[in-house]
């Protein structure tokens, strides 16, 4: 959601996500704990078969710049841009085992951020962890050849540098839990299609501060995002349509009151909790090189309501780290 302005601090991107480069948005300080647009083709119901140790390594640049009212119209505002920089190691452990027909996986998304920003000519800079996202176990399904579908449980915890004194933070102080089911298609020499829905519940950063400065309970609004990813497999190579999309469903609230319950907070003076809606949208490359895997992917902003207008480009490996008893997939 789109977030009132409030000094430069009001644009820490905060990046983390299950992959997590960080594009900034949604909620307090216009960001999310799970950015939109991070879950490739290479993330969603991506599971490799078989027991090992697996690796996914994404860097990504963002630039944002612009603001955009509850209606999705652009705002009077100062002058503003937010650059971020991120490298994101996820790690997923494929476990020897099965419950309920599927293969069992866990999961550690680990993101590094530096951010710089320019509000109305004053500059800011912060570097540091975003917070770690843990999912402790995943369900993999493959009711039938080239589909596989993936139930898991995200939790994107309180573990990156906040400092509620700063202007710019790569951490948001709270945790997220979230719900994740997959769903993916792949015919090796044909079309491919990855989709992706998770519902994320925020909990509360007691140590926010208002534009004055002054301390108060922050509750970022619940929202839905979804994510997808449809290409065509021409032999080691797929291009494709990347993108995601989300709402946020409840409104922000400041010490139990919703946004827009008293004085209007939105850019445009609009009651409406601050609610995020968002849709991002790109081309995506994937080359298969056997061993490993290469994805370049560029997204931007197609539409945006109470929040700001992004570019971000990826560029994204995966490769097996241990794999008992066969050779590297």
């Amino acid at each position: 959601m789109k977030k009132k302005w409030r000094a430069p601090r009001a644009f820490a991107l905060g990046c983390a996500l299950v992959l997590a480069p960080l594009p900034l948005r949604a909620a307090e300080n216009a960001t999310t704990n799970y950015p939109l647009g991070t879950a490739s083709g290479m993330v969603l119901a991506a599971f490799p078969p078989m027991p090992g140790l697996f690796a996914l390594s994404q860097s990504n640049v963002t630039t944002s710049a612009g603001l955009y009212d509850g209606s999705g119209n652009k705002a009077a505002n100062p002058s503003f841009r937010l650059t971020g920089v991120s490298e994101t190691v996820r790690l997923l452990a494929s476990w020897p085992a099965e419950a309920l027909g599927a293969h069992l996986y866990s999961m550690l998304v680990v993101p590094y951020v530096h951010l710089d920003s320019k509000v109305a000519g004053h500059g800011d800079s912060s570097t540091g962890f975003s917070n770690i996202t843990l999912t402790p176990l995943l369900l993999n399904w493959r009711p039938a050849a080239g589909h596989s579908i993936g139930l898991g449980f995200d939790i994107a915890t309180r573990t990156g540098r906040y400092k509620a004194s700063d202007g710019l933070n790569t951490g948001t102080n709270y945790t997220t839990y979230m719900p994740v089911l997959t769903y993916r298609y792949r015919d090796p020499q044909g079309p491919e299609m990855a989709v992706g829905a998770r519902y994320l519940v925020n909990s509360t950063n007691d140590d926010s501060r208002d534009f004055l400065g002054n301390r108060q309970s922050y509750r970022s609004g619940q929202a839905l995002m979804v994510e997808f990813d449809l290409g065509y497999n021409f032999g080691r190579f797929r291009p494709a349509l990347a993108g995601g999309y989300l709402r946020q469903t409840t409104g922000d609230r400041i010490t139990n009151a919703v946004l827009g319950d008293g004085p209007a907070f939105g850019i445009s003076g609009q009651r409406d909790g601050n609610k995020l809606e968002e849709l991002r949208l790109g081309p995506s490359l994937t080359y298969d090189a056997g061993p490993f895997a290469v994805n370049l992917n560029y997204q931007r902003t197609a539409y945006v309501r109470n929040g700001s207008e992004a570019n971000a480009f990826w560029f994204n490996i995966a490769l097996p780290l241990w794999v008992p008893g066969h050779a590297a997939p």
